[in-house]
């Protein structure tokens, strides 16, 4: 989890994020995913990966045609995400 998070940090902090730049949020995902797959997991959990996933590939069209950026938001929320669970598996760690 501490890599994922480090990468949706990086990708938070960069002042000018490209569309090939944001294959990078990928591998959050994929970690992401794997802990999903191994812990299960909330709809809303998956949600947000879908539009992880579906972000770089409509990130140009969308800020081409109607100027609205939205990668910054799916990027803040995987960081949430990927905080969130992490908080939960240390609190976990500790309770045992």
């Amino acid at each position: 989890m501490a890599f994922a998070a480090l990468i949706s940090a990086t990708l938070l902090i960069l002042p000018y994020l490209f569309d090939c730049e944001m294959t990078l949020i990928s591998i959050p995902i994929i970690l992401l995913a794997m802990d999903v797959a191994q812990k299960g997991g909330a709809i809303w959990e998956k949600t947000i990966f879908v539009c992880g996933l579906v972000t770089p590939l409509i990130l140009a069209g969308i800020g081409q045609n109607f100027d609205v950026q939205i990668g910054f938001p799916v990027i803040l929320a995987l960081f949430v995400l990927v905080i969130s669970r992490a908080v939960s598996e240390l609190r976990a760690k500790r309770a045992s």
